[in-house]
């Protein structure tokens, strides 16, 4: 090899060389870029949840400390009103507004409840599920199965409050909508995977309108995208309706 093509040699090896450098400095950098966004994103989603959590323990407060007990005192003092002194048509009426009132007062209480259970600091999420089914079951006539896997101690707080109202929007859907006479609700970790089967003996939905979804499962929708998750629904009509959740737990660990 003379000595001209001995450099050129050196020059297309110096030069191969140079390129496989300059490539590995841009996968690297495109690496970091895509890790400091994700980070970021998982920053935005934190401060999200908790502006939305923290907003939620204001509301519930404001429902259960200021607009509750003023309904309570209203319907106290409809009860002063004197019957002998009111006409049938007016008995009549204060009785049914006495009824709302009572209704009233005992739906805030339950949507407080629902907004920032009590359990949850004491107890944790599985308790806060066990809690609210049991309530669920004492005012609705409905038969609720409920099994889980032993629950984590290092989720963080904040994803399980998400999944928590996951499941009451599920809930609520199914009494508001479905005329169900039965609930099974299965949370199964295996491996940090989390798979969440909620089903109910109900009328069905129609799967293929799902693009047309109300408030419960758009919730629901931002709620499993915030938590990274997945999932889909199976229903038949008049027979039962399916929800199949997945989660990668690794995702929802961290310091509470």
């Amino acid at each position: 090899m003379s000595e001209v093509e001995r450099e050129i040699l050196i020059a297309v090896m110096s030069t191969s060389a140079i390129i496989v450098l300059l490539m590995a400095a841009f996968v690297f950098f495109l690496y970091t870029s895509q890790k400091r966004i994700r980070e970021k994103q998982q920053e935005m989603f934190d401060a999200v949840l908790t502006a939305q959590q923290m907003e939620q323990e204001r509301i519930a407060r404001d429902l259960h400390d200021q607009i509750g007990p003023l309904l309570s005192i209203i319907k106290s003092q409809i009860d002063c009103i004197d019957d002998n002194h009111l006409s049938e048509e007016d008995r009549t009426i204060k009785n049914e507004v006495h009824d709302q009132l009572g209704i009233a007062v005992n739906e805030i209480r339950s949507i407080a409840h629902n907004l920032i259970p009590n359990t949850f600091s004491e107890y944790g999420f599985l308790k806060s599920i066990e809690y609210y089914i049991v309530r669920l079951k004492e005012y609705n006539n409905i038969d609720v199965t409920f099994k889980s896997s032993v629950w984590p101690n290092h989720v963080q707080r904040n994803y399980e409050m998400s999944l928590f109202r996951i499941l009451l929007e599920l809930f609520q859907n199914t009494l508001k909508h479905s005329q169900a006479s039965k609930i099974v609700l299965d949370l199964n970790l295996n491996n940090d995977k989390l798979s969440i089967m909620y089903s109910d003996n109900g009328i069905g939905i129609d799967t293929t309108h799902l693009t047309k979804k109300g408030i419960g499962l758009r919730n629901i929708d931002t709620r499993v995208q915030f938590l990274k998750g997945n999932y889909e629904v199976e229903s038949e009509k008049n027979i039962s309706t399916t929800y199949h959740f997945s989660f990668d737990m690794k995702n929802l660990y961290g310091k509470k």
